[in-house]
């Protein structure tokens, strides 16, 4: 296996990188040489053997300030970046002279308990990623792991999605589990990882080779978010991998705007990977907006409304391309019935009074208008004038 090495910058952007060094969020996986360029510390690869400015951990406690200061670029001492990158390099050396705490726990702890007891030790200490530590506790429970999670990595690379670990970590949880957030580690067992690891590299392969062929994006620089993978990859193991024309037409729409708006880029990206998760297991191919009373269904029996009366938000709700489908142009009346009460409740959706057709859309917009107005301002604890 190729070597890997650590290495450190002598240029990086302070105001983003905590005192350790370590990002702390997954939520957005910016493009590679952007996320180096605001830590202190990575591992090796190619992308980084192509900037200047970083040199190997190795080498700072091996060689003189002069070769490495020639090696980043630094023509001499009136450099402008002399003193900064010097600075750098006597701060990193400092380490050896740190004192550490060393606390040795009892030989009879399982791996899971030492696992867990650093993660809760490092909970208030260095700000690892929530990848890393899901990292940790994978490998204390399947030992060997981590040779297979890389492997797969170099392979992935190879083939042009050089992918941060966590991403495939994500997929990993997320077939296994149907939702992307990596507190659910903990339960996980030796059998549910082996098991679902097997699945995890067939739907990533997928997912990559998918939007290859059908999106002609060949690279995760062309990407919003990797989380677009992941989904895609999740998506595929929901069907088994057999995609119809149809299915695929849904995808796709959904694909290139989620791609196009950033639709993990906003923050709260791991709530919005789970909504679209569940959109999938339900059949969608991501979460979609629609009208509850459908546009061609007014438009056969209430001509005199103008298409913004027809699209006002009170008139809209998140539901699957599945559900999209099966209600097409037919009236409230005809389909609420098909679907529990506690779903419709949960978006405040009510057609009592008979109000669930075209004669009463007036009706219907006025008394949702207000409802989803009160619970607007209970959530947001303000008190109506």
């Amino acid at each position: 296996m190729q070597r890997k090495y650590v290495w450190t910058s002598t240029k990086v952007d302070e105001s983003s990188v905590d005192d350790n060094g370590f990002e702390d969020t997954d939520d957005v996986e910016d493009d590679l040489i952007a996320r180096a360029n605001r830590r202190a510390f990575v591992v090796s690869s190619n992308q980084v053997l192509a900037l200047q400015n970083w040199v190997r951990v190795t080498d700072v406690f091996t060689k003189n300030d002069g070769e490495i200061l020639q090696n980043a670029g630094v023509s001499g001492f009136n450099d402008p970046m002399y003193e900064r990158y010097s600075a750098r390099l006597k701060q990193l050396r400092a380490i050896a002279e740190y004192e550490y705490r060393v606390d040795i726990l009892e030989p009879t702890k399982s791996y899971e308990e030492v696992t867990e007891i650093f993660v809760r030790v490092n909970s208030l200490g260095a700000k690892l990623r929530s990848s890393d530590l899901a990292l940790a506790q994978i490998t204390a429970k399947w030992n060997g792991s981590l040779a297979l999670f890389t492997a797969y990595q170099t392979a992935v690379a190879k083939e042009g999605f050089d992918l941060d670990l966590g991403i495939h970590l994500r997929a990993l949880v997320a077939v296994i589990t149907g939702q992307s957030r990596f507190l659910t580690v903990s339960s996980l067992t030796k059998q549910n990882l082996e098991g679902g690891w097997g699945r995890t590299k067939r739907a990533m392969h997928f997912a990559i080779n998918y939007v290859k062929s059908n999106f002609q994006i060949d690279s995760p620089t062309l990407l919003s978010s990797p989380f677009l993978l992941v989904a895609v990859a999740y998506w595929g193991h929901q069907r088994d991998f057999r995609v119809s024309e149809e299915d695929a037409a849904t995808m796709r729409k959904w694909f290139l705007v989620a791609n196009a708006k950033g639709r993990y880029s906003h923050g709260s990206s791991e709530s919005l990977l789970d909504q679209d998760l569940a959109a999938i297991r339900a059949g969608g191919g991501g979460q979609l907006i629609q009208r509850l009373v459908q546009q061609a269904y007014l438009k056969q029996f209430r001509s005199d409304l103008d298409a913004r009366k027809v699209d006002d938000i009170v008139n809209l709700a998140f539901i699957g391309s599945k559900t999209n489908k099966e209600i097409r142009d037919r009236a409230p009346r005809d389909y609420v019935g098909e679907y529990p009460p506690e779903r419709l409740a949960a978006q405040l959706i009510c057609f009592d009074d008979n109000i669930d057709v075209a004669d009463e859309f007036d009706l219907f917009v006025e008394r949702r208008r207000k409802v989803l107005a009160r619970h607007l301002n209970m959530f947001l604890d303000v008190v109506p004038e």
